[in-house]
């Protein structure tokens, strides 16, 4: 099977890595011991009916995509500024560093790529509209059952290769059964569109996890924990989910007592948490939180948050992460420019400052500099 064509699949397994967290603890808990864990329900792969966040309320001011340029991110092993991640996945997509436009007056824009990143992460509405996909050939389109544009190489919109996107990924997978050798030109344009696809569905919801609010109702584990435990901001649950879960580890007896209820309660989390979350990219892609260990650089993703909160040892770490994601959050609250602002700077600053003691930040500066030279691309 080609390397491609293995990350083709549905979000309905987004969770799968978390739930294996929920059936260790329960093991190591004793609560399983005399009934088999059943896996919680999973959400299946998004619609084609664009299914997607709300917009922020308001406009960004224009100094925003520069502001929130230089913040550090981890991207296949290496930090960098979000401005690099962002210029490539433009790339990536539209074959250009920038993207040509029509705005609802009728005007022509060009965006730049933060510009087009900032649209995916704070107005994916509008950013499934921009035609982003630079598909070589429209044989593709046809063979979605679309209609294609009447030039044979054009750009698409998400929302117009949406319709065509189940198709997409039959076919991908049936084409993931060979070897790349044995593609010929149009299946591994297939392939491809369909990692594009899926990577730029990673993008429009990535901010799932600061956006979302998760439902503890009905969870006496964690229900009166929280004042409004029918929207717990990640940040929150982060905080507290690994001293509870470690408190059960430490009195397996009496939970013992109560396994059914336990069990029951586990279960109900990991289907709230799909809920929340299910459309986090399961693929790392863009890892926005340093690492607080200096054993390991690796930075952490969304999902992996999610992970870090379900080990009962993770209590060391959970602060500065909690600390980061709590920051991210307060942009999706942000009901201003202002406080949109003020939350960005806060932002990249502490990002910075989390990631310098390990000298994880040393070349961001540089590289960003570099690029607003315009030397490359």
């Amino acid at each position: 099977m080609n390397a491609p064509a293995r990350h083709v699949r549905t979000r309905a397994a987004c969770l799968s890595k978390v739930i294996a967290f929920a059936i260790a603890l329960a093991g190591a808990a004793g609560f399983l011991s005399k009934t088999q864990a059943e896996t919680p329900p999973q959400p299946s792969a998004p619609a084609a009916d664009l299914s997607l966040p709300e917009d922020l309320p308001f406009e960004l001011p224009p100094d925003i995509p520069d502001l929130l340029a230089g913040m550090p991110v981890q991207e296949g092993g290496r930090i960098k500024p979000l401005s690099t991640f962002a210029r490539f996945a433009l790339l990536r997509l539209n074959a250009r560093t920038t993207l040509s436009v029509s705005e609802s007056d009728g005007t022509k824009a060009r965006l730049d790529a933060m510009s087009w990143l900032c649209e995916c992460l704070f107005y994916p509405r509008r950013a499934v509209t921009r035609p982003c996909f630079n598909i070589d050939t429209d044989e593709i389109i046809t063979a979605l059952g679309l209609r294609a544009h009447e030039k044979k190489r054009d750009r698409y919109a998400y929302a117009e290769l949406a319709p065509g996107r189940d198709q997409l990924m039959l076919l991908a997978r049936a084409m993931g059964r060979k070897e790349t050798r044995e593609l010929n030109w149009l299946e591994r344009q297939v392939v491809r569109l369909a990692e594009n696809v899926l990577f730029f569905e990673s993008l429009i919801h990535y901010g799932d996890f600061a956006r979302n609010r998760l439902d503890l109702r009905g969870i006496s584990l964690f229900e009166d924990k929280f004042d409004r435990p029918e929207a717990v901001p990640l940040s929150r649950f982060l905080e507290t989910a690994p001293a509870i879960l470690r408190a059960l580890g430490e009195n397996t007896g009496d939970a013992a007592q109560n396994s059914d209820q336990v069990r029951q309660g586990i279960d109900l989390l990991f289907e709230r948490l799909n809920q929340a979350y299910g459309a986090l990219p399961t693929a790392p892609t863009l890892a926005v939180i340093p690492s607080a260990d200096p054993k390991n650089d690796a930075w952490k993703q969304p999902l992996s948050l999610i992970e870090t909160a379900l080990k009962p040892n993770a209590a060391a770490n959970s602060p500065a992460i909690a600390d980061l994601a709590e920051r991210w959050e307060k942009l999706y609250e942000a009901r201003t420019p202002d406080e949109f602002r003020q939350a960005a700077t806060a932002l990249v600053t502490r990002t910075a400052e989390y990631a310098e003691p390990a000298g994880q930040n040393a070349k961001v500066a540089l590289e960003l500099r570099y690029y607003r030279m315009n030397l490359m691309l």
